[in-house]
């Protein structure tokens, strides 16, 4: 290791320093701490880097003056600088290497230096960094993967970093759908438990976000669709964190997304087919479903559809194309109603404010092939539903008793 210590330091007493002329190697020296409390005690230092002044800097270090400070930087600065940040954003490696090797700590950077250099692509400055021992756990994982590197992910990785930090890899792969090297780096990882998390939850909110392309590199990349996981983005702050959460095949029977079904691809060994069934809202999801695994019973799924015409006005045409598709192609049938549940679609029945789609279900649901006699008796029993099918011509009005002269 090559250290140059000069013989005036030596007599006038002043603390060694190290020359970077000299090639000097990591790791660095053990120097006493040059920490301020004072933020203005370094501001001139700051300047010196940011202009160049590599061998102003270098008297500086011999003058035994602080190199970093603790204390508040002014208001009036965003982003807090320091000598090793104003060296990494300027570009400036050997500056970087003289401070490193001075006894400069790193490791009290609020931001990591690393961060910089990444955003920069100033990929020789991040070797220094690494070679100089700054910590690279805390670097921004979202920077990482936005350097479209495989390899650098890899490197960071190895050395620790946690990817999974507040959710990093979930939000990224949910914004970012080009980057196929982050893509392809997650999907060598994807045994890692945390990865699999990150990559189904972002899975489950590409699904609900209708992002087609999103939902096909994830898939690609690993993701499990049958692992159920919590929102982020749909996610409030009373929610359980201990609950199980969605699966990303069952937000996409439940969002009406049913076209994603295929890339997902339902399994009757780990996901409840008929659970899904209960809950379909499209066409698409309907004919899937209906080719994997008939269902027993579509009561359930004909009544969520009914009580949610009033409620999603905008669906409204989605859900009667998924009505028509249950009762007329695959012959679905309401047969299994109590009489709570007969209750609860009449109420629905009954607010429908557009009068064919009213019409339109009850026609349906005369037919015995498309409800059972019982449940259509039960439906249409009351007087106020009796008055509507009057108005719409389903049935006679009672003739009225004559008056006694």
């Amino acid at each position: 290791m090559n250290r140059e210590r000069s013989g005036d330091d030596i007599d006038l007493g002043r603390p060694p320093w190290v020359d970077p002329r000299t090639d000097p190697k990591p790791p660095p020296l053990n120097f006493p701490e040059r920490i301020s409390t004072e933020y203005c005690e370094i501001a001139d230092l700051i300047k010196l880097c940011e202009g160049g002044r590599l061998y102003s800097v270098e008297r500086w270090i011999q003058s035994d003056k602080p190199l970093q400070s603790t204390g508040p930087s002014p208001s009036r600065l965003r982003c807090r600088k320091t000598p090793l940040s104003a060296a990494v954003r300027s570009g400036q490696q050997d500056l970087a290497i003289l401070l490193l090797s001075n006894g400069y700590r790193p490791d009290i950077e609020k931001k990591s230096p690393f961060d910089i250099a990444l955003e920069r692509r100033d990929w020789d400055l991040v070797d220094v960094l690494f070679e100089w021992g700054v910590d690279p756990t805390k670097a921004d994982p979202w920077i990482v993967l936005d350097t479209y590197q495989g390899k650098l992910m890899d490197r960071f990785y190895d050395h620790g970093l946690d990817f999974t930090t507040q959710n990093s890899v979930t939000w990224y792969f949910v914004e970012k759908t080009k980057n196929k090297p982050a893509y392809g780096w997650a999907k060598r990882h994807q045994t890692d438990p945390g990865i699999a998390y990150e990559l189904a939850s972002a899975l489950g909110d590409a699904v609900s976000e209708d992002s087609a392309k999103g939902v096909c590199m994830l898939a690609w990349a690993g993701a499990d669709p049958h692992l159920k996981v919590l929102s982020l983005r749909w996610a409030s702050v009373n929610d359980d964190p201990e609950r199980d959460g969605t699966s990303a095949i069952e937000t996409a029977v439940e969002s009406g997304h049913g076209k994603f079904l295929r890339y997902l691809k339902p399994d009757p060994a780990r996901d409840n087919i008929q659970g899904l069934i209960d809950r379909v809202i499209d066409p698409e999801a309907v004919d899937y479903l209906m080719s994997k695994c008939p269902p027993g019973d579509w009561s359930t799924a004909i009544a969520r559809n009914i009580g949610r015409m009033e409620y999603f006005y905008r669906d409204r045409s989605t859900l009667r194309q998924c009505l028509k598709r249950i009762l007329e192609k695959h012959d679905g049938r309401l047969n299994a109603l109590d009489d709570r549940e007969c209750k609860r679609l009449r109420r629905d029945l009954l607010k429908e404010d557009l009068r064919w789609d009213l019409e339109w279900i009850l026609r349906l649901f005369a037919k015995p092939e498309h409800c059972d006699p019982v449940i259509y008796k039960e439906l249409t029993r009351t007087p106020t539903m009796k008055a509507r099918m009057v108005e719409m011509g389903l049935i006679e009005p009672k003739p009225k008793r004559g008056v006694k002269r």
